[in-house]
């Protein structure tokens, strides 16, 4: 890919662009560039596609207009708000929800990654992304091709290393949306490195993130004690993301033992939090109702996670199992095929297709008449 066509209009890059136009214009016309010439023509060179512009998509604010094209550079995104630099120079804040597209160059490698994952091949597209991080100078940048990589490495059940690159990018942006990909534990895992690991993560004095996740997977194990009593003092701190993920947690604790009308408080409690922090509460609370005898509530909350949250993969997989029980219960046997097989179509390298394919095969044989 051109120099052209990969700029992005930092520093480095109009320094190149102030060369190759000093030694074009030093032969056409014998005219030497400045930095601040060069600024100058480069709204011109972006309108004529000559530079590769970001653009995005902003709502308008008349009711059934179309949204309002800008093109420019995309200085940063973090947390909810994209800051954008427009041709003019000007430099602005806009919240992500009044953004309804947005698009910039990315490096092959990232593009690579982006093929893999839409086939599902979660190992393969993680190396890829981390390729990727190595080409891409932008921040802001490294932090969406590392959100990719975290989903690619949950889905594959590389917890360790998802994790990793979670904190990364939380120490990045600690008000990340990625948090809707981060590797939390709703089950346990059969990776016998992860409960040294995560109590290593547990035990980190500074790290609320580290701490959340190692009291996460040590949850159902020896270190109980210790991981619920991490949770309720990150229930109670200042990082309202990490003490409600943190409270999510403990409800995992009271599953069992939690009255006819608690998961319904705590599904009603869900709606209103931030979308990124809502999936495994929706699988908590599905459970609480599967529990009560509550097949139809249980089923459509599950079914919230692969519609609403299909990033989770592993989670989701899981979830439309769940659903699928709860429907079998209920006597829809159709309706809990269909599900099976989205499991078998959309999750076919994950754990819970075995599952999946012998309920589906099952399902497929008559039911006996009585």
């Amino acid at each position: 890919m051109s120099m052209l066509h990969r700029c992005h209009c930092s520093k480095f890059v109009l320094f190149e662009l102030i060369s190759v136009l000093n030694g074009f214009c030093t032969r056409i016309v014998g005219m030497n560039l400045s930095f601040i010439s060069v600024c100058t023509l480069l709204p011109a060179l972006v309108a004529n596609n000559l530079v590769a512009a970001d653009v995005i998509l902003v709502k308008s604010s008349k009711p059934g207009q179309p949204s309002a094209q800008r093109q420019g550079e995309i200085v940063d995104l973090l947390g909810n708000q994209l800051t954008f630099q427009g041709q003019t120079g000007a430099v602005e804040a806009i919240p992500l929800d009044q953004i309804t597209e947005w698009r910039t160059t990315w490096p092959a490698a990232k593009e690579q990654g982006d093929a893999l994952l839409a086939e599902k091949k979660f190992a393969e597209a993680a190396a890829a992304y981390g390729r990727a991080r190595e080409e891409e100078s932008r921040t802001w940048a490294r932090r969406q091709i590392l959100e990719r990589s975290i989903e690619c490495q949950a889905a594959a059940g590389n917890i360790i290393p998802a994790a990793e690159e979670f904190f990364a990018l939380v120490a990045s942006d600690p008000e990340t949306l990625g948090w809707e990909v981060a590797p939390l534990a709703w089950r346990s895992s059969d990776d016998s490195n992860l409960p040294g690991r995560a109590a290593q993560w547990l035990k980190d004095p500074t790290n609320p993130a580290r701490q959340l996740l190692g009291a996460s997977w040590l949850l159902n194990g020896a270190q109980r004690a210790e991981a619920v009593a991490k949770l309720q003092a990150l229930a109670g701190g200042p990082n309202k993301k990490i003490a409600t993920l943190a409270v999510i947690q403990l409800w995992r604790t009271r599953v069992v033992a939690a009255p006819a009308e608690e998961p319904a408080q705590w599904l009603a409690g869900l709606e209103r939090l931030p979308p990124e922090v809502r999936p495994l509460g929706y699988f908590i609370a599905a459970d609480g109702l599967a529990r009560h005898d509550q097949p139809e509530q249980a089923a459509l909350t599950y079914l919230r996670i692969p519609i609403l949250h299909g990033r989770q993969r592993a989670l989701a997989a899981e979830a439309l199992l769940a659903a699928g029980s709860q429907l079998e219960k209920m006597g829809r046997r159709e309706q809990a095929a269909s599900l099976y097989r989205e499991v078998l179509t959309d999750y076919a390298s994950l754990p819970a297709a075995a599952t999946a394919r012998q309920r589906w095969e099952q399902l497929a044989t008559p039911a006996k008449q009585p």
